[in-house]
């Protein structure tokens, strides 16, 4: 099973980019979608059930839409409230004695005001960002790569 996590607050304009890009996927069979403010241990257990695991977010530091897998690394420091998405798939393995291989979709951002409305320069990038989940599913990332790159 994959398992796709919007991140992200809608309450704070483009923060919830990734929670919009994964609430506008279609259904689709062996896919399982949920979407979160932060990163938390309760995720665990989704995790551990998943071959694979793409977590959808915004980036202020990012100037494009960037989809790249995430390194493996080791667990240094006891679990807290939140997670950044290495170490919750570091927990999950200890935990769970195996763990999805994680992806990151990372989407530039402009503006993290209070509101719900996403900044038109956001908005704009949703069909491309929703393009790269679909081709994360269908694992033709390297299709998707080549054309954004072009």
């Amino acid at each position: 099973m994959d398992l796709v996590v919007g991140i992200g607050n809608e309450l704070r304009s483009d923060d919830g980019v990734g929670i919009r890009v994964v609430r506008a996927l279609p259904a689709r069979r062996g896919v399982e979608t949920t979407t979160v403010h932060q990163l938390t241990p309760d995720l665990i257990e989704a995790l551990g059930r998943a071959e694979r695991v793409l977590f959808v977010d915004a980036h202020a530091s990012e100037t494009r839409l960037r989809l790249a897998r995430l390194a493996q690394r080791e667990i240094s420091a006891g679990i807290g409230h939140a997670l950044g998405p290495e170490a919750l798939i570091a927990w999950t393995s200890m935990t769970c004695g195996r763990a999805p291989e994680g992806w990151m979709l990372s989407i530039p951002v402009v503006s993290f005001a209070v509101g719900e409305e996403l900044s038109a320069e956001v908005a704009r990038e949703l069909p491309a960002a929703q393009d790269a989940v679909l081709a994360w599913l269908d694992r033709a990332v390297e299709t998707w790569r080549s054309e954004e790159d072009a």
